[in-house]
């Protein structure tokens, strides 16, 4: 993160982190929790609403007012669009704060390619590595049909969602190098508008054999054509040849229409028989850590109850003189207060300690 922030100074950036405090509230309605990240143009924060919505946390992007290259507002005109689509999250607010303008989305989980770095996962299975793909298709069918490209595909830009029961949902982020493109002008001008959408699929591609190897994606190359290069995808080989002939064959009509490529992906699958059925392995971490927590509440709880009725025997024994009766009330009530009991639970207690 250092380094980062250094870079920041390098461009000429102002310190955002130094100007927005943790507990700082924004528009009346967000308050910083936590910083989630730095970046050379922006930085992003965690932050909750005090106000009554549907969404109890958000992510909250801040960009100098100044900046030369207006990134967020990309972001804005992109969101607006197709924000709250399926594979893209929902925009509240765009406004300013200080000296920098502001995004406030749906908060989302972490990246496909911090996962892999920074979990006990090393290698995603087949059946993953095409969910992934597929998914990925899904949300640049709607960005390409919405009149925009990416210019960024890769596993930092493929997010999970945010709550457990999301985890297997897949976000496309980050539209800082999004163009926007109109698919039914032929001129000159907008030729290489086929380009550009062929450059987010090819770069899909290189995603999808990159985790089937577990390298990063900067270390496959473009197909172009040489199957000799590519023998470490033999059980898939076929199929990524076929993806990378068919990308060629998108035209203006066929901007969009990626129903093809997702069959591709779906054989990829079936003739390895991996099963598309399969959760994600994140999925299986992010459930056993939930396991976890609840045994260790279990746990904590069944200390504090024991503690609890241990209190509760020595103020029922007849002729106790630890103190008066409504101090031993208070000290009742104010042990009952830190425990997630049943409601009818504590009632019985309080009964009790009226006999």
């Amino acid at each position: 993160m250092l380094k980062q922030q250094l870079a920041m100074q390098q461009f000429g950036q102002p310190n955002i982190i130094s100007s927005i405090k943790i507990g700082e509230i924004i528009e009346s309605t967000y308050k910083i929790e936590r910083l989630l990240a730095v970046g050379q143009q922006s930085t992003i924060f965690q932050a909750r609403s005090l106000r009554s919505t549907d969404a109890n946390y958000f992510a909250l992007k801040l960009e100098y007012i100044n900046l030369g290259q207006a990134i967020l507002q990309n972001e804005v005109v992109v969101l607006q669009r197709i924000g709250g689509r399926e594979h893209f999250a929902q925009i509240y607010k765009y406004g300013l704060h200080k000296q920098y303008k502001f995004l406030a989305i749906d908060l989302l989980g972490p990246n496909v390619s911090d996962i892999l770095r920074q979990t006990q996962i090393r290698k995603l299975s087949l059946s993953s590595v095409v969910k992934i793909g597929i998914q990925g298709l899904e949300a640049l069918s709607t960005l390409h049909k919405a009149g925009f490209t990416h210019g960024q595909i890769n596993s930092e830009n493929i997010v999970i969602g945010y709550q457990k029961e999301q985890s297997g949902n897949l976000y496309l982020i980050d539209f800082a190098q999004s163009q926007q493109i109109n698919s039914r002008k032929k001129s000159a001008k907008t030729i290489n508008i086929l380009q550009l959408v062929q450059n987010d699929l090819h770069s899909l591609l290189r995603m999808v054999m990159s985790l089937y190897l577990s390298v990063n994606d900067d270390q496959v190359n473009n197909m172009n054509g040489q199957e000799a290069q590519f023998n470490e995808y033999d059980e898939i080989l076929h199929e990524i040849v076929q993806f990378d002939a068919e990308i060629s064959k998108i035209d203006f009509e066929s901007i969009g229409d990626y129903s093809q490529l997702q069959f591709l992906l779906r054989m990829m699958a079936e003739s390895n028989g991996a099963n598309l059925s399969n959760p994600f392995e994140w999925q299986f971490e992010i459930n056993q850590q939930a396991i976890n927590q609840m045994e260790q509440q279990k746990r904590i709880l069944k200390e504090r109850q024991n503690q609890l009725s241990l209190l509760v025997n020595k103020f029922k024994i007849p002729n106790n003189q630890s103190g008066p009766k409504e101090d031993q009330k208070k000290a009742i009530q104010f042990a009952l207060q830190a425990l997630p009991q049943r409601p009818d639970q504590i009632t019985l207690d309080l009964i009790l300690l009226e006999v």
